[in-house]
């Protein structure tokens, strides 16, 4: 679950708990809810220089740049002259996560080994040399 869904979640556990009586655990859950959707909203709307949101996001400081000039990304400038790009965290692309390779739990049993197979290439590729 997501931090952003949780203040949906509470709202409806806190509306149950009144249904049940429970004004005081309801009165709780709400106001959680509401403190937190308000300061993920601050988190979202918070404008990140090239370099942080190229940390955030996974991609290149070049890259994000590259899609300002595109215009597929909204980024703005300060009010002086030359000032540096801010990109609003809620506008960030996210690289996917790397899925990690799968290897076989069990070795091959027709013999076929890719790192020896690996190494003799080389070596048959340094003999040429």
């Amino acid at each position: 679950m997501r931090p952003d869904e949780l203040p949906r979640k509470w709202r409806k556990l806190g509306q149950q708990q009144r249904q049940l009586g429970a004004k005081a655990q309801a009165a709780v859950l709400e106001y959680c809810a509401e403190a937190l959707a308000t300061s993920w909203d601050r988190f979202e709307a918070e404008e990140l220089s090239v370099a942080e949101a190229a940390r955030e996001s996974g991609y290149s400081e070049e890259h994000l740049r590259r899609l300002v000039r595109d215009g597929r990304l909204t980024a703005r400038r300060g009010a002086r002259p030359k000032s540096h790009l801010r990109i609003r965290r809620s506008d960030l692309p996210r690289k996917p996560a790397k899925q990690p390779e799968k290897r076989d739990a069990v070795p091959s049993t027709d013999g076929y080994d890719p790192d020896e197979d690996a190494r003799d290439i080389a070596q048959l590729l340094e003999a040429d040399r």
